[in-house]
């Protein structure tokens, strides 16, 4: 395996420091959590590993799936005796458990809490653990390592109310490689993440349709695999009752190069993610170039600060934010665009690097 190989996948914080390890011939051994009827894996190397197939459309099957988890990882533990146990989600609560009864050195990797520190707060710890009992449990469960992601979500004031893991760090991301060519940019606009409720590509779209007789020619790309079926088909639904159905394209998943050259030519990329949007979409799309559209966030201000300019088109809602970018005029976007691109490679480091540092924490 080589450090330039690819993974196609939209998460790099799991896939960059599975590269790590793999360069360095490590054995690693894969047990896929996967939600029954749920579309395949885009990445050719990931599709073929080891599915554990679940369901999870009631507590009751939530309940069973959990103890299904926990004794087929007893199991994979008995036979093949690992070192590390690295338990990616909050899906993943059975397996952290199983670890820590067998005393295997356990990490566990959190995504997704963007909404959980609210819900924390306004439910108590009582409350909070009987609606979300995994989440609970991955921060309680007393692990070797918690990796969290700094991107507006908060993670770490969770872990500071339920947390027991003996280790705590909270990284930010990385950024990708710097593209040489140029940006050109086309009457095209994107959105980019897995198609589901909490990514809010709905949202996405009732935005298009304010800038759309304003902006005239313009089309509006969603990329992205999807991972909620449901939410899926109500989302072809309101593109097929749209005004503007005919200017709206649903993508798929694409192979990350591709993605790239989307990016390059996109004239701007919209994130409407609820509690949170500095994670990797941004972070591609500010490395790339592109003019970001997003929620007025911490994250976004703390970096607009370092560079005494804005670094995207922030706003409260679509309304405002469809006003803000129908407005505004191609200097005032070129310049927004170069405060991004220096703000995140300024502040943050490439993937290659923060890699090694996340794969230097687990194996360590």
């Amino acid at each position: 395996y080589h450090l330039s190989d690819d993974f196609e996948s939209g998460m790099p914080s799991f896939t960059e420091p599975l590269k790590i390890f793999l360069s360095l011939n490590h054995r690693v051994s894969f047990l896929w959590i996967k939600e029954k009827g749920s579309p395949p894996l885009s990445d050719p190397f990931l599709k073929k590993q080891n599915n554990l197939f679940i369901y999870a459309n009631t507590k009751i099957s939530l309940l069973f799936s959990f103890f299904k988890i926990f004794f087929c990882t007893l199991i994979e533990i008995k036979k093949l005796n690992p070192n590390i146990i690295y338990c990616h989600g909050a899906i993943s609560a059975g397996a952290i458990l199983a670890s820590v009864i067998c005393k295997k050195k356990t990490a566990v990797r959190v995504y997704g809490t963007n909404k959980y520190w609210y819900e924390l707060e306004r439910l108590g710890k009582v409350r909070f653990f009987f609606k979300y009992p995994f989440i609970f449990l991955m921060f309680s469960i007393t692990s070797n390592i918690l990796i969290a992601t700094d991107d507006g979500s908060k993670t770490n004031k969770i872990y500071d109310s339920i947390g027991n893991a003996k280790c705590f760090y909270f990284l930010k991301n990385g950024f990708p490689v710097i593209p040489k060519k140029p940006n050109v940019h086309e009457k095209i606009i994107l959105c980019v993440g897995r198609i589901e409720k909490k990514k809010n590509q709905i949202k996405a779209l009732r935005f298009f349709e304010k800038i759309a007789p304003e902006k005239k020619n313009l089309k509006f790309f969603i990329i992205g695999e999807t991972s909620d079926s449901i939410y899926y088909q109500k989302l072809k639904n309101q593109i097929k009752n749209s005004d503007y159905k005919d200017q709206v394209f649903l993508i798929g998943s694409l192979k990350k190069n591709v993605l790239y050259d989307y990016y390059k030519k996109a004239d701007a990329v919209i994130s409407f993610q609820d509690n949170s949007n500095f994670g990797n979409v941004a972070i591609e799309c500010l490395t790339y170039g592109c003019l970001l559209i997003t929620y007025d966030e911490d994250s976004f201000k703390k970096l607009a600060d370092n560079f005494k300019g804005p670094i995207a088109l922030l706003g409260m809602g679509i309304t405002e934010l469809a006003l803000k970018y129908i407005k505004l005029s191609e200097e005032e976007a070129s310049k927004i665009i170069k405060n991004g691109q220096n703000a995140i490679t300024n502040e943050l480091e490439p993937w290659i690097k923060r890699a090694k540092e996340e794969a230097q924490i687990i194996a360590g």
